[in-house]
């Protein structure tokens, strides 16, 4: 193999499918991406503010397509291998955008969906159109689609999205897939302006099963540059508030009132993404995945946000140890001793829900505004 070959297969990204942290809340827990880095340059994004996974250093890196091949074969972490035995759902998409302009090169989408033809995939993506190799391949029985789209203001998309396509062409999209027969969904996630998120969602009555919505935060691990493009580009009437130590957010009743009012309005079933929110859902999990077909029965219940709604723990909860990448560093250093699945939802569990209604999370707003605004 020549040098140049050898380079290539150097820079693929080899930590594609793994257990994100998120698990300890989330029934979608079990990630694969077929890219590190994106290139649609949403300014929002929470990967862009991941210097682990979009290093500018390194580009857009395509997955490693053996580390898939050899976890279909047995091999691989202990734990992933559980999880594929059990046929838990993959998350398609949970960091990079599987269908960016990246895929046209590489095609690492085509070949994982090749791979993974008759598995349970809900696909996250920001893009408005496919190509007949990709619906030769693509399944409603095992492929569900979630369509990320914040408004259908299109001056509104620029403001916070460089490279994607317009809110009319994923509209139009939403719709070719559901004449196709997919269960698919749609992504406020940032919600940034309620008016707009509902005035979507009524041009979507009829066209969608689902639709997820998370208030904007704009995160203490971005760089300060970011920081303040985002708030330049909001302008004072965002309303976010400094919580944290560079951590901005909407106050939690500012965030209640705008859920109530899209729920109000719209008659599609609307999961809560945010972490305080999570039990308001229409549904069992943030993203609707209890609601998506048969093929996705074996979701991971053992969390936060099912438990609390449903009062069940008898459920499948994976026997092999969770690692120290799997678990926020915080909590790691001070239980590096325990790397029990079940020991890390319990925690969880203990320490959001011990002071009732107002969790970690969540602070009241005369909390919120003691840090004032950026």
């Amino acid at each position: 193999m020549s040098d140049g070959k050898n380079a290539d297969r150097q820079k693929e990204y080899e930590f594609c499918l793994v257990l994100t942290q998120q698990f300890r809340h989330c029934g979608n827990p079990f990630r694969a991406d077929t890219y590190q880095g994106c290139d649609y340059g949403c300014k929002y994004c929470f990967a862009t503010y991941s210097v682990g996974h979009n290093n500018r250093k390194n580009g857009i890196r395509p997955a490693k397509i053996k580390t898939f091949e050899n976890a279909l074969n047995g091999k691989g972490s202990k734990l992933t291998l559980e999880l594929l035995k059990n046929k838990t759902p993959i998350h398609l998409g949970g960091m990079s955008d599987p269908f960016q302009k990246a895929e046209i090169k590489h095609k690492r989408t085509l070949e994982f969906l090749k791979l993974f033809n008759n598995y349970p995939i809900s696909i996250s993506t920001k893009t408005a159109s496919l190509t007949d190799d990709y619906w030769r391949v693509l399944n409603p029985k095992y492929h569900t689609f979630q369509i990320s789209l914040i408004s259908d203001n299109e001056n509104t998309i620029r403001l916070f999205e460089s490279n994607t396509p317009t809110a009319k062409d994923r509209i139009s999209f939403i719709k070719e897939l559901k004449r196709r027969g997919f269960w698919v969904s749609v992504r406020i996630q940032p919600l940034i302006y309620v008016n707009e998120a509902i005035s979507l969602l009524n041009k979507l009555e009829g066209c969608i099963d689902f639709a997820t919505v998370e208030h904007l935060k704009i995160t203490k691990t971005g760089t300060q540059e970011i920081r303040k493009l985002m708030f330049s580009k909001l302008g004072d009437e965002a309303g976010l508030y400094k919580v944290r130590r560079n951590y901005y957010k909407l106050p939690y009743n500012e965030m209640k009132k705008n859920i109530n009012k899209i729920k109000s309005s719209t008659n599609i079933k609307i999961g809560c993404g945010d972490n305080e929110f999570h039990e308001n859902s229409d549904c069992l999990n943030c993203c609707g995945i209890d609601l998506m077909p048969n093929s996705f029965k074996n979701w991971m219940k053992y969390n936060s946000q099912y438990i609390q709604m449903t009062g069940d723990k008898d459920v499948f909860i994976p026997r092999q140890p969770v690692t120290k990448d799997t678990i926020p560093s915080n909590t790691f250093k001070r239980f590096s001793k325990n790397t029990s699945y079940k020991f890390y939802v319990d925690k969880y569990l203990e320490d959001v829900y011990k002071y009732e209604d107002v969790n970690l999370f969540s602070q009241l707003p005369d909390k919120a505004k003691e840090g004032g605004k950026f």
